[in-house]
């Protein structure tokens, strides 16, 4: 920045740049605020983790969802007026007659609003059976946690809709 002819001066202490030995000074100041901002970010990314962890949603709730607080002020996911538009794309894409495509456009013309990627990971999405996904992380693997909210499709409907996405991707290898 020196070369270009921009200054940096640190709001709690203006430094002397033309000494040397106020360089170590400058530059603590400038590399404080990105530390905190470091620290802060990886006590978030913990402290989602960790309410992952105990079966909480931490984002936007997916389709046929609304994200609520509990008695003890925690976020739940409660189930809204799509969830019966979730669980019919689940029943009509079981049956097998239908292309993601297709399916997609019949279900936004019964008032489902989202994008065909979206719809696409609506029929793949494990928190319909009552699982929140933990993505791997560190040293940590990826795992499906327990969530404390309420499935809204049956283990066994879940299962349906994966094995045909499965066989339909072997079918196009």
């Amino acid at each position: 920045l020196d070369d270009l002819g921009v200054s940096v001066k640190p709001i709690e202490a203006d430094v002397d740049k033309s000494d040397p030995h106020n360089l170590l000074c400058y530059c603590m100041n400038l590399m404080m605020p990105e530390i905190d901002n470091k620290v802060r970010s990886l006590n978030t990314k913990r402290g989602m983790r960790e309410a992952k962890r105990a079966g909480r949603w931490v984002s936007k709730p997916p389709k046929g969802y609304d994200l609520r607080r509990d008695a003890s002020n925690k976020p739940i996911l409660i189930r809204n007026e799509d969830a019966d538009l979730v669980v019919k794309s689940y029943e009509e894409f079981a049956k097998g007659i239908y292309s993601v495509a297709e399916l997609h456009r019949k279900m936004v013309d019964e008032g489902l609003i989202c994008s065909l990627n979206q719809f696409h990971r609506l029929l793949r999405y494990p928190v319909y059976i009552g699982f929140i996904e933990l993505e791997a992380w560190q040293d940590e693997e990826a795992e499906l946690i327990r969530g404390l909210h309420e499935a809204i499709i049956s283990n066994d409907l879940y299962d349906r809709v994966q094995t045909l996405f499965d066989h339909r991707k072997k079918d196009t290898s």
